[in-house]
């Protein structure tokens, strides 16, 4: 899914798709959060991964292409690679408490006070 996402914006544009996927994402935490069943859930589930795919790749390529060589460019990598490790982290911590707590839906419906 991510070299789809790559090719996508390859064709279309980064920061358009990269948009377009951030939309995707958030749109379809609104099922998710509501979802009031199994497959309600595993398709905003399967819309989300659709979204993040678009996303992804994007970011890296925007990252790369608008900054400059060097240290700018590396800082920009470092912060991206952190927050990518930190996004993880906390996402499967807090999904399991969630998820603990509120059952399926509890973690997708934790992104929608962020949209």
């Amino acid at each position: 899914m991510l070299l789809f996402g790559g090719r996508v914006g390859g064709l279309f544009g980064r920061r358009r798709v990269f948009r377009a996927g951030l939309g995707l994402f958030t749109l379809a935490s609104l099922p998710g959060g509501l979802g009031v069943n199994a497959q309600m859930l595993i398709g905003a589930r399967a819309l989300q991964r659709l979204g993040a795919a678009l996303t992804a790749p994007n970011a890296l390529a925007l990252i790369a292409t608008n900054f400059p060589e060097g240290k700018p460019r590396n800082s920009a990598m470092a912060v991206y690679g952190a927050m990518s490790a930190h996004g993880i982290t906390i996402g499967v911590l807090l999904g399991g408490v969630l998820t603990g707590r509120w059952g399926g839906a509890g973690p997708s419906s934790s992104i929608l006070p962020s949209a």
